[in-house]
């Protein structure tokens, strides 16, 4: 049996895989999502057949059997179908070699413990029963900030998008004097789920508790024409919403 080293390039780089250019060959290391991990192969740049020898020694490099590794190469395994051969195999720890020591949770809430609940997104990743979490500190803060209802009850309604830390809230209001937090937590029971979140189905208790100002990120903050109307009317100022930024957010 032979394979041509042109489909195995193309169908590893698209189960999770990145390429790597060195001297004498070309490595394919495992690195779904961006999470680097010690699972790796390789083939020479010569771009000969690749016959049952190299066959062998790519499914052990990537441990799987021969016919795992032929469905890889033929797309009948996908990249999650992979993983869970790793999970089965006890590669969970290798596979999170890299994983960070903490994390970090945003809430407008102060918590003495951290727990899953329902999410709600038009994303199937983004709409689990879970805790998210992220590896930036920064990435978690608009999730921190005090963004509230309007009205502030049970018929209220709110909207807000974010990158990064800047955040154009669409619908709602925020005190500008208000207060939110980041809570640092063990990235021990956590999974990453894309290219920034991570989630755990566990009760969590967090590490240190951070405070922040809204006052602090005010700088940070946009408005759309409705929502800005319900912040003058619930935080009149004669200066506060002079000179607002404006950010596009994809």
């Amino acid at each position: 049996m032979v394979i041509n080293p042109r489909k195995i390039r193309q169908n590893l780089l698209k189960k999770g895989f990145i390429e790597v250019q060195k001297t004498k060959h070309i490595y394919y290391k495992f690195e779904p999502d961006g999470i680097k991990t010690d699972i790796q192969t390789f083939m020479s740049r010569n771009n000969q057949e690749i016959g049952n020898e190299l066959i062998s020694e790519m499914k052990d490099q990537l441990y799987l059997n021969k016919k795992e590794f032929i469905d890889l190469i033929d797309c009948k395994l996908s990249e999650e179908d992979y993983i869970k051969i790793l999970k089965t195999k006890d590669l969970l720890a290798e596979f999170q070699v890299n994983k960070p020591e903490y994390l970090y949770h945003g809430s407008q809430y102060l918590l003495e413990t951290l727990m899953p609940k329902q999410a709600k997104d038009n994303s199937e990743i983004g709409s689990q029963f879970a805790l998210y979490a992220c590896e930036d500190f920064d990435s978690v803060i608009p999730f921190a900030l005090p963004i509230r209802w309007y009205p502030d009850n049970p018929t209220g309604k709110k909207s807000f998008s974010c990158r990064k830390d800047k955040i154009l809230i669409e619908y709602g209001s925020i005190n500008p004097n208000g207060v939110g937090y980041i809570y640092k937590i063990s990235s021990e029971y956590f999974e990453k789920i894309d290219g920034w979140q991570w989630v755990s189905i566990k009760e969590i208790t967090p590490i240190e508790v951070i405070q922040i100002k809204v006052e602090d990120y005010w700088l940070n903050i946009s408005f759309s024409k409705e929502a800005l109307e319900i912040n003058k009317l619930l935080y009149p100022s004669d200066t506060l919403y002079l000179d607002l930024p404006s950010f596009p957010i994809d």
